[in-house]
């Protein structure tokens, strides 16, 4: 699926929370992709859920200081990632779902009171093939 196939307001909504994500806005994110994941259906919906998912676990985890929660975030985030390609309506996929599981292990640790904190950053999330003036 490319970008152009989402709707205009899907691929606004994911553009401006890929912005906000970016700028470590992560509730504002959530909110941003939860508005198009209350009108899409299917793949694209999972899209957003897994995006979602993963702004509300370093919500957890940094603002809320709860690494439980962030870890089942983190964790659900992905299994509903997995099942698409690399890249995925002009979401590279491959790299971001990589460095979720690095963010996850060390969420982990810090559940499991090996660290202090989350010590590991919010995955990259780049844009393929993106029509312009949409992120």
């Amino acid at each position: 699926m490319s970008p152009l196939d989402l709707r205009l307001e899907t691929r606004s909504a994911l553009a401006r929370g890929r912005a906000l994500y970016l700028a470590g806005r992560y509730f504002e994110a959530h909110e941003a992709w939860e508005e198009a994941w209350r009108v899409e259906t299917g793949q694209v919906r999972a899209l957003l859920q897994g995006l979602i998912q993963v702004a509300a676990g370093f919500v957890k985890g940094l603002r809320d200081a709860r690494p439980a929660g962030a870890v089942k975030l983190f964790e659900s985030a992905e299994q509903r990632l997995a099942q698409f390609p690399e890249v995925f309506a002009g979401v590279a996929l491959g790299t971001f779902r990589a460095e979720l599981a690095t963010t996850t292990e060390a969420a982990r640790r810090w559940r499991d009171g090996q660290a202090r904190r989350l010590e590991a950053g919010a995955p990259r999330l780049d844009f393929v093939s993106w029509p312009p003036n949409h992120g």
